[in-house]
């Protein structure tokens, strides 16, 4: 297997910055019926690292076999899982709140900070809120978020635990997309009704900072709103 890797760090003004980009070479081997790396060699790229010196990681102590009908549900429930986090980017792009709020349980929250919401509806109501009603065909070109580094751990049939991370990307001044916001989202996952729901999210705002980036949108909105007063006058 080959694979590419993009390391993010902070800027000096706390803003996401790539720092190293590179490319993973794995061999991979079935062992006590689950697949583990047996060897990984990881080659720098930008910036450069000689090939002729690269890391490598060593497989993993062997386990024992699980049974194909639990390998199978393990399976399942893990792609569920993975698909709510893709799901819950993608829906907030394109500002499908109904979409976006439906992925969270009966008794879902979400949480920032001290700011909680709980089940769909008053999730629903807070994107309203923050993003008004979108036009009949919205398409978003001013934005967009990515998710990476997904971690699930399911707990029982029923309930699964899962971390990964999140980086907003938004049309600079110059036109060219520009990182503006990275974090960390931690989830609690639950299976309702036979399908799998957030049940708590909380999302950990990272560079910038929660209280930097409600101090920016703040700013944004203050320039959006006068932008909007300015040009109501001159149609007048």
């Amino acid at each position: 297997v080959e694979s590419k890797y993009l390391f993010w760090t902070a800027s000096p003004d706390n803003r996401p910055t790539p720092a190293l980009a590179g490319r993973y070479v794995d061999e991979f081997v079935r062992e006590g019926g689950q697949w583990k790396i047996a060897k990984r060699t990881t080659y720098g790229a930008i910036p450069y690292r000689d090939p002729d010196e690269p890391a490598t990681a060593n497989a993993a102590p062997p386990a024992a076999a699980p049974s194909d009908h639990s390998r199978i549900e393990r399976l399942e429930a893990q792609i569920a899982v993975q698909r709510i986090l893709v799901d819950y980017a993608a829906r907030l792009d394109a500002q499908d709140f109904a979409g976006y709020a439906g992925l969270f349980a009966r008794e879902g929250t979400w949480a920032n900070g001290k700011t909680v919401r709980k089940g769909p509806d008053e999730i629903k109501a807070m994107l309203t809120g923050i993003y008004g009603t979108p036009a009949p065909g919205f398409v978003n070109n001013e934005s967009y978020h990515l998710v990476s580094n997904p971690e699930v751990d399911l707990i029982d049939a029923d309930h699964a635990r899962a971390r990964s991370r999140h980086l907003l990307m938004m049309r600079g001044p110059d036109g060219h997309p520009t990182p503006m916001l990275a974090g960390r989202y931690e989830d609690e996952m639950i299976r309702e009704n036979g399908q799998w729901k957030i049940l708590h999210r909380v999302d950990y705002p990272v560079m910038p900072t929660a209280e930097e980036w409600l101090k920016e949108m703040n700013a944004r909105r203050a320039a959006e709103a006068k932008a909007k007063e300015a040009a109501a006058k001159k149609k007048k």
